[in-house]
């Protein structure tokens, strides 16, 4: 049997894009290298461009194998669709069953799977293979999902992925708004002769074989040159050779086997693209209408001359009569090995070929349909393009009972203005010079509840957008206009802000008021235990007993001021009650007690957050193991980054950060100075979403240490954690105009500690 013959484990020359057979040439290093650098820096809308055969699949499956831990991916081969079919393929490969669901509903529930991946700290890559084949209308769909973003950020990474027609179809006029979203263009170039034989010496390896080089020198020369260095072709041709040398009883295989196996494939030689020009635009200004120029390389020559024309020998037909009985015999491929490792492989890729032939059927008895509903959405584009008019692409909305928010897409920026109408309570915008795209099928957004009932958009005249919002009970609104990409912005509010912009304190705290009630929110509780020490010590023991000491201490130390606590008791408080039990309370401050933890046991020290976006990976999983719990469902996900994204009480929340952070730091290293001092950092915990008030969470001393679990276990450490805190909030306290809080009185590092209901055993 041929693997047995030639000490195989599996067959090294498959099809199918197996991440373990990729081999490191300099283009496939490069693409590898350049893709996955792009995703990790958000970098939004990538293009890999190849010819067939290139391993293109093989390469993606790779860069996805690296994200594995980091990101959720979604590999979409379906291409021959509409734009409403590409949703319903995307929300399937999401696991959501979309029957019955129309675009703008598909388009609400990706939106909400985006905001649950950035809140858990994970990516979100949409890879489009054989984009070729898209409609121009299904890009332009594509396009619009690069929408999806926060201030800070891309919430979906998106790869598209073709042969060289792609490129082409990227350079037509109509398409000029997707190729500027285009950061980074890679191609895949054919193997040199050099790189086409390490291939196959990879392939083998891989496989198994163990043995001296089983293809002559002159052997591989061949393949190079008739294959032209493209994978597929080179799998092709040395599987057959190695039929060829197991007929021949030959463990060498010489550059004659080589051309017979060559010439029973009638291999045929095929003709190579020339270059294609893509520009690519990078980050430029809005007025700016020079591009960066993206050249796709044309594939570089072989090195070999051409061999003369092959003549088959005389046994050739006897053997190829030998080897197709061998074959239907089942002689040559063994189906204890081959069979089931080529069946496994192949159920890898084909687990939804059943659904794509379903929907290729589908699609097949509606072409003529399609075909006319595109060539209507051409025609007005066309008409549309004739008036020179930028068209309004696409509405969201989103509305809570206190503020709602309203994004409009435009092709291109525009003029507007706005006013508001009484009786009925309306407000409206118009947009001048623009037109309602083909792309916008509802005319009415209806809002489910909160302050924005619905919002109404219609061609007021023939250059005229209205916009109408029914926002009966707002107080205030505002708009700006952004670029990269062009959208309108509409901000409406129950009540006036109170705030200043992002680095201006609050009224509050420009008025000097007193605080006067403090929210103490120690961790977990209940069945939610936290982490837990090397040696049994529990999280949530830990933070109540240090939460109930903070705040006898600022109840001695600070007369007049009341605490809260979301717990004093063994009991279980979600995520979002938390932050309601303090904005029921009216607190001033907001102090969530946590202990961290980490994969490697000598991590030590303590760090303070506040809301906001994060800016490491740690940061993201912390946030991730933080939020595990909360009871948010995915439609609340929009507000709670918009309340991330807004943070009006930035400024107070990162001033009492670095308050507590560095009067805890400096309390604890009196004792250790093991204790790192890691420093304010940033992160979107759910816990501090919606606090009305300066919050912040603390993480106190990492139970995974040993280390710090002994120093926990006992009460001194406990009530210098506690101590460290209050000096951080009574630190905040002398930055806030007026009457100074009472000089601390606490128990020095010699006394007795602070008695509280509550302490870990």
């Amino acid at each position: 049997m041929i693997l047995d013959f030639y000490g195989l484990r599996e067959q090294p020359f498959g099809v199918t894009p197996d991440p373990a057979y990729l081999y490191a040439s300099r283009t496939h290093c490069e693409a590898l290298d350049s893709l996955t650098e792009a995703i990790l820096g958000d970098r939004g809308f990538l293009a890999l461009i190849a010819e067939p055969g290139m391993g293109k699949t093989t390469l993606l499956n790779q860069v996805l194998e690296g994200l594995r831990d980091t990101a959720r991916a979604v590999f979409l081969f379906q291409t021959q669709c509409n734009s409403r079919e590409f949703f319903r393929y995307l929300m399937n490969e999401l696991g959501v069953d979309s029957i019955g669901m129309g675009l703008v509903a598909m388009h609400n529930k990706l939106n909400e799977i985006l905001f649950a991946e950035m809140l858990a700290g994970r990516r979100f890559v949409l890879i489009v293979d054989e984009a070729q084949n898209l409609d121009e209308s299904v890009l332009e769909t594509i396009r619009m999902l690069s929408n999806f973003e926060t201030t800070h950020s891309k919430l979906m990474q998106i790869i598209l992925a073709g042969q060289p027609q792609l490129g082409e179809k990227l350079r037509e006029n109509q398409l000029a708004q997707l190729l500027q979203r285009i950061t980074v263009v890679q191609n895949l170039e054919p193997f040199s002769p050099e790189e086409t034989a390490g291939y196959i010496r990879h392939r083998l390896k891989v496989a198994g074989y163990k043995g001296e080089s089983l293809f002559e020198p002159e052997a591989l020369a061949l393949i190079a040159e008739q294959s032209q260095g493209i994978p597929r072709n080179i799998n092709k041709i040395c599987f057959r050779s190695l039929l060829e040398g197991y007929a021949a009883e030959s463990l060498n295989l010489s550059a004659d086997l080589v051309e017979k196996a060559i010439g029973r494939l009638q291999f045929l030689t095929t003709t190579r693209p020339k270059s294609i020009s893509v520009p690519v635009s990078f980050t430029m200004p809005p007025s700016s209408d020079s591009h960066q120029v993206v050249t796709l390389p044309s594939m570089p020559s072989l090195t070999y001359q051409p061999r003369a024309a092959f003549r088959p020998h005389g046994r050739g037909i006897w053997m190829g009569g030998a080897i197709a009985v061998l074959l239907a015999g089942g002689v040559i491929l063994p189906h204890s090995s081959t069979m089931q490792t080529g069946d496994a492989r192949r159920g890898e890729l084909t687990a939804d070929t059943s659904l794509v032939q379903r929907e290729l059927a589908e699609l097949s008895r509606s072409t003529s349909s399609v075909r006319e509903s595109t060539e209507r959405r051409e025609a007005a584009a066309a008409k549309i393009g004739e008036r020179g008019l930028p068209s309004v692409t696409a509405i969201q909305a989103f509305s809570t009972g206190h503020d709602a928010q309203v994004v409009v897409a435009l092709e291109e920026a525009v003029q507007y203005e706005s006013a508001r109408l009484g009786s009925p309570d309306r407000i409206y915008f118009d947009l001048h010079k623009a037109r309602l795209g083909p792309s916008i099928e509802q005319k009415i957004v209806p809002i489910d509840d909160g302050l924005l009932k619905w919002v109404r958009v219609a061609q007021n005249s023939d250059d005229v957008v209205r916009l109408v919002l029914d926002a009966e009970g707002a107080k205030d609104f505002s708009a700006k206009l952004l670029s990269d990409p062009y959208r309108l912005v509409i901000d409406v509010r129950a009540q006036s802000p109170t705030s200043g912009k992002s680095g201006q304190p609050s009224l509050a705290r420009e008025l000097g008021l007193k605080i006067n009630r403090i929210a103490i929110d120690p961790g977990h509780g209940g069945y939610d235990t936290g982490t837990m020490g090397p040696h049994g010590l529990l999280e949530k023991d830990i933070c109540l007993d240090v939460g109930l000491r903070l705040g006898q201490l600022i109840r001695e130390n600070l007369p007049g001021t009341e605490v809260v606590y979301t717990r004093k008791d063994d009991r279980h408080v979600s995520l979002e009650e938390r932050t309601a039990i303090a904005n029921d309370a009216n607190a001033d401050l907001f102090l969530s007690i946590h202990a961290n933890s980490s994969d490697s046991r000598e991590t030590r020290g303590v760090e303070t957050f506040y809301l906001s976006l994060a800016t490491s990976r740690e940061s993201r999983a912390l946030a991730s193991r933080e939020n595990a719990l909360a009871e948010s469902s995915l439609h609340n996900l929009p507000d709670m980054i918009r309340k991330i994204a807004r943070n009006e009480k930035l400024t107070e929340s990162k001033q009492f950060a670095v308050d507590v952070q560095q009067a805890l730091a400096k309390q604890l290293q009196l004792v250790s100075r093991q204790e790192a001092n890691r420093g304010v950092k940033q992160a979107p915990f759910v816990v501090l979403t919606g606090a009305n008030m300066p919050a912040v969470l603390s993480e106190i001393s990492f139970v995974s240490n040993a280390n710090d679990e002994s120093l926990l276990l006992e009460g001194s450490q406990r009530q210098r954690i506690a101590e460290g805190l209050y000096r951080g909030v009574a630190a905040y306290l002398n930055s806030v105009p007026g009457p100074p809080p009472a000089k601390p009185k606490l128990v020095g590092e010699n006394h007795s500690v602070i008695s509280t209901a509550s302490r870990p055993r």
